[in-house]
């Protein structure tokens, strides 16, 4: 049997050794479920739980990275009653985001960017994305969208534009691994 050239072997030893790192902590998640039991959805291990108050008190909302180093980093799943649109397809999705981005509307601070389809819940969703400006900074604001049992389910992700290669996947991870209690 031939050996591999030394260099060959110094390359793919260091190959390993950033890659795993990575690799692991890809793998690291934990679950975040609402108070209620309505909702799970899978977290990177980094983040932590966020909840309603600043000095850690009240009900759980989701989970965070936010570091100074970060920015804000946030992700929850949110619900609310069914508007004129009563569900998502690839016919109805532009009058769908047309009322998020009307929600929108009034703060000139958030702006409309895009959208595309996408699945959550099993079912047809929609990702908008929309830049908000927060000081000297701009933040993505994607909110993944979808209709279930007369309900309008969100998860929203907030964090800096300059750290969605980082934080984009995390998201995806929310979405993916969502679940309701009642869709199982």
């Amino acid at each position: 049997m031939r050996k591999m050239p030394f260099l060959i072997r110094s390359c793919l030893g260091l190959a390993m050794i950033i890659l795993l790192p990575s690799i692991t902590s890809a793998q690291e998640t934990r679950a975040f479920a609402a108070p209620d039991g309505s909702y799970t959805y899978r977290y990177p291990a980094e983040f932590w739980i966020d909840t309603e108050f600043a000095d850690g008190s009240g009900e759980p909302t989701g989970v965070t990275a936010s570091t100074t180093g970060n920015g804000d980093v946030v992700f929850g799943l949110y619900s609310m009653p069914v508007r004129e649109v009563k569900e998502v397809s690839a016919s109805t999705a532009e009058a769908y985001v047309g009322q998020y981005v009307k929600d929108f509307s009034p703060n000139w601070k958030i702006k409309f960017k895009s959208y595309t389809m996408t699945t959550m819940f099993g079912r047809p969703a929609v990702d908008m994305r929309f830049d908000e400006r927060i000081l000297q900074r701009t933040r993505q604001r994607r909110i993944i969208a979808t209709i279930v049992d007369g309900k309008d389910y969100f998860l929203m992700c907030l964090y800096r534009h300059d750290k969605a290669d980082k934080f984009g996947p995390a998201c995806e991870l929310a979405v993916s691994t969502a679940r309701l209690a009642q869709v199982q």
